[in-house]
């Protein structure tokens, strides 16, 4: 037996204290210091909320202030997570690691399908294919693609059976920690879910996704991205317990740019009851791709009692008809989005029932929306004005138009939005300049970029506005939605040499999209 000096114990164990290093002071400051710092980074023009993720890996105590911040939203699933951290993630979910999140996005859910439903899937599709075809040989075919699928699956098991075997247990442990999301998660603060279903999905993974939404007490905001060629029964069997919703947006679009077998008429009629389930639904937007057909509100809304409709207080449309069985359910409509010429036909029945909500956001703006103008003049009075896309539409024709609106809503407009470069443009025109000194009532003015996909700093439009913008109100704020524009106008009103532009500095703001 070897013994051991007591001179040699002691080396030892101060052998690992000589490389302990100090304990920083910014880990001993006191909370409310550590409040005031996120307080005034949130201020900041230069710092952005992905810049504040990093202050989180700082110390323990920082990563509880800043967690609520950058840590609000639950993704399931990623596709680049590997199976084993899938399951990760979903062991720490059910063990309540979501106690600060607020939104919830579902989505890829067809990472956790086994290879029976893949198979099961591509029987159908490949069979639907069959049915479709007109050439008989063709047909003939469709029974040797179905057994192409278990044919590969074989192969891949037999060139390696350890991987396939711990891909299968891997896929089967997710599948049992997401059957228990709905019972053991803790997710009471998450008040929005965006979710999308796909045609790819199989009716396990559709049934516990939409089964979590019964599990959120304070669910209000449901997106539902959705392909149309999906079981619109099924999900709208799923959605039986969904009945506290506020906010509810239906974007239907196609997988993979497929060609729809028939693409002129929508299947949302299915999703009549779980409207009328709803009945607090103040904000509603249905969009439906072009290609996936149309959407008939008539059919959405009939399960609604006549004497008690919505109150909708915002509302978007594109790809519906039948729009008169909307008029009802905006007594109350307080904003509206245009969506180009699909939506005239909207217009005209919204100008038949003198419905002039106070918010308008024009969406896309072409030479066929016209009459949006036509209403326009005809609103009593504009609070809110918005144009965010301008497509093949003369300079004359924009400016005539955008001239006479800004008179006649001069004395009630308070929001403008719109692309810098077509402001700039039509402030080049002396009567749109006076026209636009006019609205003495302009509290905020939001600048769009036109081109969002460039990664360097443009603001030779924002240049020709700002002065005119700041013999304004004195209290009118400048908001931007590109964070390398809004930064550089900073340091150019800064410099500038005119005062009242050295004075808008402090006034401008980023608008995060």
């Amino acid at each position: 037996m070897r013994l051991t000096s007591p001179t040699q114990i002691s080396k030892r164990t101060q052998k690992p204290m000589k490389h302990n290093k100090p304990i920083a002071n910014l880990v001993n400051l006191p909370m409310e210091i550590h409040f005031h710092i996120r307080n005034h980074l949130l201020r900041d023009p230069y710092t952005h909320t992905s810049q504040l993720r990093i202050l989180r890996l700082v110390c323990q105590l920082f990563d509880i202030i800043w967690s609520p911040l950058v840590f609000n939203n639950i993704l399931l699933f990623r596709r680049s997570q590997t199976h084993h951290d899938r399951v990760k993630y979903l062991r720490s979910l059910v063990r309540g690691k979501a106690l600060s999140c607020t939104t919830l996005t579902l989505q890829n859910w067809d990472c956790i399908d086994t290879d029976m439903d893949w198979f099961l899937w591509n029987m159908k599709f490949t069979w639907e294919i069959g049915a479709a075809m007109e050439d008989v040989g063709l047909r003939l075919e469709v029974p040797f693609l179905i057994l192409a699928s278990p044919a590969m699956w074989l192969g891949k098991f037999l060139l390696g059976p350890r991987k396939c075997f711990t891909k299968a247990l891997d896929c089967i442990r997710s599948r049992f920690y997401a059957s228990l999301l709905p019972h053991t998660a803790q997710f009471a603060h998450i008040r929005c879910v965006k979710m999308t279903v796909t045609e790819i999905q199989s009716r396990w993974a559709v049934y516990r996704s939409t089964r979590i939404l019964s599990a959120l007490p304070q669910l209000t905001e449901l997106e539902l991205n959705i392909n149309p060629d999906v079981n619109w029964e099924h999900i709208a069997q799923c959605l039986n317990n969904v009945t506290s919703l506020r906010t509810f947006r239906l974007i239907i679009w196609p997988y993979k740019d497929r060609v729809l077998m028939n693409p002129r008429h929508s299947r949302i009629s299915r999703l009549q009851s779980f409207i009328a389930r709803n009945p607090y639904l103040t904000r509603l937007v249905l969009v439906s791709v072009l290609g996936c057909g149309y959407c008939d509100l008539s059919e959405l809304f009939l399960d609604i009692p006549s004497n008690k409709p919505l109150k909708l207080d915002h509302i978007s449309l594109q790809g519906c008809t039948n729009h008169q069985a909307l008029i009802p359910h905006l007594q109350a409509l307080s904003s509206f989005e245009f969506s180009g010429s699909s939506s005239v036909l909207f217009l005209a029945d919204l100008m038949k029932a003198k419905i002039f909500p106070p918010t308008i956001t024009v969406e896309y703006l072409d030479l066929g929306t016209s009459f949006l103008f036509e209403y326009l003049r005809s609103h009593p009075g504009i609070i809110s004005l918005s144009f965010l896309r301008f497509a093949y539409c003369p300079r004359d024709y924009i400016n005539d138009r955008l001239s006479s609106i800004l008179v006649q809503h001069s004395k009630t407009l308070r929001s403008l939005k719109m692309p810098s470069v077509v402001l700039a443009d039509a402030l080049r025109v002396s009567s749109i300049e006076m026209s636009f000194l006019r609205c003495t009532n302009l509290r905020e003015i939001v600048l769009i970029k036109d081109y969002p996909e460039e990664t360097n700093a443009d603001i030779r439009y924002e240049k020709q506005v700002f002065p005119i913008i700041a013999r304004l109100d004195p209290l009118l704020t400048v908001g931007f939605t590109d964070i390398l524009d809004f930064r550089a106008s900073i340091d150019y009103c800064r410099t500038s040499d005119n005062p009242l532009v050295r004075d808008l500095a402090g006034r401008l703001f980023f608008v995060e999209e």
